[in-house]
């Protein structure tokens, strides 16, 4: 009897002797290699990556042989079907650390200090907020980004329009903006709302009073994106955004201020 359990087990697993040191050494290596071929990580973060993969899987997984191919066939999905539902979006990575950023920005956009054009020692840590915020847009997986910038009628969106009215720093202005233009490739409905809000007329109003080619080329790919959808305006804002403005900026284009400037 202790025979036949043997020969049952040995076809099995028999026929695959488990790998030498040096074959296990070797596949580590190649291991990392690959991850670094398709990510571009450093090898010692690669390492550590690959590390805490394994680590995960044996803890959670005990047969490997038919858990590690179901897993592979989940990775194979796209983020939108990994995370389809609203709860299960809300407890990722991404979700918890776009809200906690947002709700941080709305707290210093709040602050009566940040009005008082001489208390500038908290540019840093605003920039540094926003710069983590234009990296989690552009690197989560979309459902987080979308479900956070949905939220109370996209709340954090307007909040971030008012707080560009306000700041007057262009380091924080031209974040900002870079952090608008992620939002508007993520959702069309965000192009619509910042149509009708005050965003254009701070973008011209700004396109108007700097000779900066950085700052103009930043104000214009925003402002462009804006109108790029042919929605109509509010009345209104026809006369900042009209015909005067169109003049201004072929006269500009046809006779720059200086060479850095010409098309």
């Amino acid at each position: 009897r202790q025979n036949s359990n043997s020969t049952s087990k040995d076809p099995r697993r028999g026929s695959i002797p488990d790998p030498s040191e040096e074959q296990i050494r070797m596949h580590a290596r190649d291991l990392i290699e690959t991850i670094r071929g398709q990510t571009g990580l450093s090898y010692d973060v690669a390492q550590a990556t690959i590390h805490s993969v394994l680590s995960y899987i044996s803890t959670n997984f005990s047969r490997l042989d038919r858990n590690v191919p179901a897993l592979m066939c989940e990775l194979e999905r796209s983020s939108s079907e990994l995370l389809q539902e609203p709860k299960e979006v809300a407890k990722s990575q991404d979700y918890r650390v776009l809200e906690k950023l947002f709700e941080d920005l709305t707290k210093c956009k709040e602050d009566d200090q940040q009005r008082n054009w001489m208390l500038y020692e908290d540019e840093a840590k605003i920039a540094n907020m926003l710069n983590h915020v234009c990296d989690r847009l552009q690197n989560a997986a979309s459902n987080a980004s979308l479900q956070v910038l949905k939220r109370f009628k996209y709340f954090d969106v307007n909040n971030l329009i008012e707080y560009f009215q306000m700041e007057v720093r262009w380091p924080l202005r031209r974040l900002l903006i870079e952090a608008f233009l992620l939002m508007a490739s993520l959702d069309s409905n965000i192009i619509s709302l910042m149509l009708s809000s005050v965003l254009p007329l701070e973008l011209v109003q700004d396109i108007y009073q700097t000779k900066e080619i950085e700052r103009l080329r930043s104000d214009g790919l925003m402002l462009t994106v804006i109108l790029s959808t042919g929605e109509s305006m509010p009345v209104h804002y026809y006369d900042q955004i009209g015909r005067s403005f169109v003049d201004y900026l072929l006269d500009f284009i046809e006779e720059p201020p200086s060479r850095e400037f010409e098309v």
